[in-house]
């Protein structure tokens, strides 16, 4: 039995695409789940562990401070940390007018290209 430690991939916000990276990045490492909700998170990381992926679980509301530093923590308690991968959205959804939220547009728009239209 090996006694090498595995590299720590935290991924904070494993949805489709922090799902996606974690799948790219995560080969022959541990991956470090992280996000608010922790049926989310154990529904992520059931798909990785289905596919072959190593995956701990950490539940963090990265708005909390204390929660965060959990977070560092842990992952730090686990092995070396080589990657911190942040892939959580920006929840326009739940920002949405129609689900009870107060924003109707995005936080942040992208710059727009010369020429681009600003029609949506």
């Amino acid at each position: 039995m090996s006694t090498e430690t595995k590299e720590i991939v935290v991924v904070i916000g494993p949805g489709g695409i922090g799902q996606a990276i974690a799948r790219r990045v995560g080969a022959g490492r541990t991956l470090l789940l992280a996000a608010h909700s922790k049926e989310a998170t154990e529904t992520a990381a059931e798909r990785l562990r289905g596919d072959g992926y190593e995956v701990a679980v950490q539940p963090t509301d990265i708005s909390d401070r204390d929660a965060v530093e959990a977070l560092a923590g842990r992952a730090a308690e686990m092995g070396p940390v080589t990657q911190v991968i942040h892939a959580a959205g920006g929840g326009w959804p739940w920002n949405s007018p129609s689900t009870g939220g107060t924003r109707s547009t995005p936080p942040l728009t992208a710059p727009r290209c010369p020429g681009q239209s600003t029609a949506t």
